[in-house]
């Protein structure tokens, strides 16, 4: 059974989430709460998912990160 274009955006969504939480917790030792993870699960846009994971993957500090999740959440 294949599944309808909304189920796997939804899907898709919901995958690059979760990877992003990982991701900083892996890589800066933190476990996205509170604001963090409000302002993460907040995008509906998979496209900036898709940039906060790469820059989860390549950014140098968790306030790097930080930064730019503030610049998605300002242009939403």
């Amino acid at each position: 059974m294949q599944e309808s274009p909304v189920y796997q955006s939804i899907d898709e969504r919901k995958k690059a989430i979760e990877t992003i939480l990982e991701l900083v917790d892996i890589r800066f030792h933190v476990r996205p709460t509170g604001t963090l993870n409000s302002a993460i699960e907040s995008i509906k846009d998979l496209p900036r998912l898709k940039e906060l994971l790469r820059a989860a993957v390549l950014v140098e500090s968790l306030e790097d990160f930080r930064h730019i999740l503030e610049n998605n959440d300002k242009s939403d």
